[in-house]
């Protein structure tokens, strides 16, 4: 949980896409993660709240990961998704 395993502090603002981001970091707690320069960076859309990028940086300040949110949709999925298809049975299952 990013919550617990950090302190955030918001730390500006970038654009991704087009798109205005809030920048937070994250810095380990002391009890919870390696020392050092180690910390996340999170990117989120300043319109829908939605992460956009996550950066990993190691115990020597290097970026170690980074993760990119691009094909998410804000809104309900499409109802047709959750319906049983066409010729489906019921399986076993235990009482």
């Amino acid at each position: 949980d990013p919550d617990t395993l950090y302190n955030w502090s918001e730390d500006g603002v970038e654009m991704i896409d087009g798109r205005r981001c809030r920048r937070f970091v994250g810095r380990y707690r002391e009890a919870s993660g390696p020392i050092g320069d180690a910390h996340e960076v999170c990117l989120v859309d300043a319109e829908t709240g939605m992460r956009r990028r996550v950066m990993t940086f190691n115990v020597k300040g290097k970026l170690a990961l980074t993760i990119d949110y691009l094909n998410a949709k804000v809104g309900a999925p499409p109802r047709h998704i959750f319906e049983m298809p066409a010729g489906y049975k019921r399986g076993y299952h235990r009482r």
